[in-house]
């Protein structure tokens, strides 16, 4: 059996195994000597502008996650893991990284409405412009200037053979950052969505190079920028900005490794899914918790919004996720604005004027083959 200091083990190129063994660690909570070592390693810039690695290590006893430097940590193993340029597959989090995901009862299935979101990416220019979009026979190169295609996609359907499925449209940039931007229509199911993803991993693993490439061509000012862009555009109800590595729905189950195994969502439909880095509430969820008590939030900033809805961000950065007190402070907010919306024991009346749908359809076997309208 070997030993090793972490930061050596980085430096050699090596595949970061959670199955090494940590020596002579102790959860700073309950002294267990039963930690784990995360997957990832994050850089953590300071404010004098130095970067330096942080480790994240999970308690299996009491579930308390922190982090320290690969400096202070020892892992022993019976042989040396692989070199990452020899690893062909391994788990993770595979197009992780910083996600903006919105959620809307406003339905986006309209040519008007495809247009504006479009529009929103291609007037953000940069990395925000797709440069393909998955099309029935596979993918096809962007236009910015003709829309034609992805709008009718959009709008009718994509078609695969003799069938259409999928209203709604998916892209991909893969220069200088991947980015990966969907939406999801229906007319069967309350709510439509919008995500946009700046994928950060390597291989499962958060890379700090791609990290570096998302504060130079997208930044902090640009990421809430265009979130709340899509916001005002779709009229959204619920929102978040989250770090993918760090952060969870309520609900997901994870193994002694501390991956993602499933997700047992709240039994009540439109309850709240979590807390994230950026929260974004729509008019009915002001309404719901009161203006002057979402102003008064523990966090790190509450900004209203335009339509009377507000964004609270828990703390400077996403990047945040990955330090000690971050669970802390989101524990502090949960605590503060109450779990019942988060367990759907209590929910906002939503907004159901003209162009807005009021629910969910029923299963066609209960309705002998009819489709239910939801806007009426």
């Amino acid at each position: 059996m070997g030993s090793i200091v972490l930061s050596k083990l980085l430096r050699q190129g090596r595949n970061l195994d959670p199955k090494l063994r940590l020596v002579g660690v102790l959860c700073p909570s309950c002294r267990s000597q039963d930690i784990r070592l995360q997957q990832y390693i994050i850089a953590v810039r300071s404010e004098e502008g130095n970067e330096k690695q942080v480790a994240s290590l999970l308690c299996s006893k009491c579930g308390r996650l922190w982090e320290d430097s690969p400096e202070n940590l020892v892992v022993s193993f019976d042989q040396p893991p692989p070199l990452i340029s020899d690893v062909k597959t391994r788990g993770g989090i595979r197009d992780g990284g910083i996600s903006i995901e919105l959620r809307t009862n406003q339905f986006l299935g309209t040519k008007v409405m495809a247009q504006k979101v479009l529009h929103t990416l291609i007037n953000a220019g940069g990395v925000f412009v797709p440069e393909s979009i998955d099309g029935s026979k596979g993918r096809i190169p962007f236009d910015s200037s003709d829309l034609t295609i992805p709008v009718k996609g959009w709008t009718e359907g994509w078609v695969a053979g003799e069938e259409k499925y999928s209203l709604g449209i998916g892209t991909q940039r893969l220069k200088p950052l991947k980015v990966l931007f969907h939406v999801s229509i229906t007319d069967f199911v309350m709510f439509d969505s919008l995500g946009l993803y700046f994928c950060l991993d390597k291989k499962g693993v958060l890379d700090f190079e791609r990290v570096k490439l998302f504060d130079r061509y997208v930044g902090l000012d640009k990421l809430i920028a265009i979130a709340k862009s899509f916001y005002d555009v779709t009229s959204a109800n619920w929102g978040k900005i989250r770090n993918d590595f760090h952060e969870h729905s309520l609900g997901t189950h994870f193994d002694d490794e501390g991956n993602v195994r499933g997700w047992s969502p709240p039994k009540v439909k439109n309850a709240l899914p979590g807390l994230f880095w950026a929260n974004f509430f729509g008019p009915e969820y002001v309404e719901m918790w009161g203006r002057d008590r979402l102003l008064s939030a523990p966090c790190y900033k509450v900004e209203e919004l335009r339509d009377g809805g507000m964004m609270i961000l828990l703390s400077k950065s996403p990047f945040d996720a990955s330090k000690p007190d971050y669970g802390d402070m989101k524990q502090k907010l949960y605590d503060y604005l109450g779990d019942d919306p988060f367990t759907g024991k209590v929910l906002p009346i939503f907004r159901i004027e003209e162009g807005r749908k009021r629910r969910d359809a029923r299963p066609l076997k209960e309705t002998g083959g009819s489709r239910d309208d939801l806007f009426h």
